[in-house]
């Protein structure tokens, strides 16, 4: 072969060469491409059974709530369960449901969510408490002989006594006001689960400025209401005394520091005559004997000018504090 066949060969050579490593990479790339849609399909299928087990398991704790509520309304006979029922409707998924024994105080509870695609998942409680329906309450407005409220304020009325004043104040500003009630709970069962419990304090006037929280706390020693309006009684509490003799620990109230209940004031202008403040935990306290009952004191956050509400001592019974208490009782119980 002459020099210059060599030469020509050596073009077409290098073009193989080149045709080759094209050729591999394609074929790289489709084995690339090929894993990857596996993958990404794996992925798919890995993200769709996580889905469907999260829906069984969302709808077996659903239905779990369903049926302690139907249970608790049952008024403690003729619990029943559930066969195939849809949970939620129309989305596929099957709750079927046991519970035994079908009356009492207790039972035992089960319950299997089964999605569409066969995802399932079972819960299971033993000795569920099943209580007594409807609710029990009470609501407790004492008059000026029976409740026990009076405000403290710092400054220039810082000895003075307000127990039997009409209205008392809390503010935050200039000065500091702080509220101070008991109520009387004996007529709640000791052993009464509290469902709920709830201050309402009938509003006279209201000034401050934004985004104001007005706190509930538990007083930690037992304190004297006192007679006076304004006035230097010297039997009853004050911003330095909590009887007639006795030091509060700290100026302005020994009190517990955690917050037993809250509410947010609304902005300025205000347009409403109630304050309601949810004190659930703490009334659940004192009638299980926790902390002994010596009433709550009521603070604001700053600047409350001033708030103020009507008191057990005003002329007019529907201006009274009021403390609303919901419990029920296990089946079989007496309260």
């Amino acid at each position: 072969m002459g020099p210059d066949c060599r030469h020509a060969a050596l073009p077409a050579r290098q073009a193989g060469y080149v045709l080759l490593s094209v050729t591999a990479a394609l074929v790289v790339i489709a084995a690339i491409s090929l894993m990857l849609n596996r993958n990404t399909a794996m992925t798919n299928e890995l993200v769709a059974a996580g889905a469907e087990r999260a829906q069984a398991q969302l709808a077996a704790e659903s239905a779990l709530t369903l049926m302690r509520r139907q249970i608790n309304r049952a008024n403690c006979n003729g619990y029943t369960g559930l066969t195939d029922y849809p949970f939620p409707p129309a989305s596929g998924t099957l709750v079927s449901t046991t519970v035994s024994p079908a009356a009492g105080p207790a039972v035992d509870l089960s319950v299997t969510a089964t999605t569409a695609a066969g995802s399932s998942h079972s819960i299971r409680r033993s000795s569920e408490p099943v209580y007594q329906w409807p609710l029990s309450s009470v609501a407790i407005a004492p008059d000026a002989v029976a409740g026990k409220d009076a405000m403290i304020a710092d400054g220039f009325d810082d000895f003075l006594n307000f127990g039997a004043e009409q209205k008392i104040n809390i503010s935050n500003d200039l000065i500091q006001e702080r509220a101070l009630l008991q109520f009387d709970l004996s007529a709640v069962p000791a052993d009464a689960d509290i469902v709920k419990a709830i201050l309402t304090l009938d509003m006279d006037d209201i000034s401050s400025g934004s985004d104001i929280t007005v706190t509930a706390h538990r007083i930690t020693v037992a304190w004297l209401e006192g007679t006076g309006t304004g006035t230097l009684t010297d039997d009853g509490v004050d911003w330095h005394e909590y009887t007639d003799s006795d030091h509060w620990t700290t100026h302005g109230g020994d009190f517990d520091a955690a917050i037993a209940g809250s509410t947010r004031l609304p902005d300025p202008p205000f347009a409403y005559d109630k304050l309601e403040l949810k004190i659930t935990g703490l009334v659940r306290d004192w009638t299980a004997g926790t902390y002994p009952n010596y009433g709550l004191l009521l603070q604001g956050s700053a600047p409350l000018s001033q708030l103020k509400f009507y008191s057990s001592d005003h002329s007019n019974p529907s201006h009274w504090p009021a403390l609303t208490v919901y419990w029920r009782c296990l089946c079989g119980a007496t309260c």
